[in-house]
């Protein structure tokens, strides 16, 4: 584990944990890690945020923001009413005072985003691995609605079953020791199929 900060007055950015996500969620809570060994004081006020996306880019400006208090050594987790459409980024507000926890051990990252003041938001494994890669301490609680599909499954090009909402489905009256192709796709609300 290791912590970031801003190297100089008045910098500031946003740390943020991307949440590939189909369809609306709610963001119940948001979880931020602190260790005061080496981070922040207990007692820190931090200010967590959440980014929408505008067509495929994500938003700069947070959709939705809190003035939080980490209050123990750990994960510190706050409860939020924050909904989306589709991907989102969950973050933290860090600067030349206040740290961001990152997780050298999950490396390479593949979840940590980074907005630096005056930017666009990018991959931390791209902007910022040269410093340390790895997973910021930013965790999310999210019900997810989802996209609202269901799925078909093909046996050799015939279809088998349709209309499924449930993401498994077993074949029957199969021969042993013939081939078989199979295949899934899913169709969406407005009747597209992919």
């Amino acid at each position: 584990s290791n912590t970031i900060v801003m190297s100089e007055a008045p910098a500031t950015a946003w740390a943020g944990a991307e949440m590939n996500i189909a369809g609306a969620s709610t963001v119940n809570t948001v979880s931020i890690f602190n260790d005061s060994s080496f981070g922040n004081p207990i007692g820190t006020p931090i200010t967590i945020g959440a980014f929408g996306t505008i067509g495929s880019l994500y938003n700069n400006e947070p959709a939705y923001t809190a003035e939080v208090t980490l209050d123990s050594d750990g994960w510190n987790t706050f409860p939020v009413d924050w909904s989306f459409n589709n991907n989102f980024i969950v973050a933290q507000l860090f600067d030349w005072e206040v740290t961001i926890g990152l997780d050298e051990s999950a490396s390479p990252s593949e979840h940590s985003m980074i907005l630096f003041a005056g930017g666009g938001w990018d991959y931390w494994s791209i902007a910022g691995a040269s410093i340390g890669d790895g997973e910021w301490g930013i965790r999310a609680n999210a019900d997810v609605t989802g996209a609202n599909v269901t799925y078909n499954v093909y046996t050799d090009n015939v279809e088998t079953a349709s209309g499924l909402t449930n993401n498994a489905f077993t074949v029957t009256g199969l021969t042993n020791n013939t081939e078989y192709e199979f295949y899934a796709t899913a169709t969406y609300p407005d009747g597209e199929e992919s």
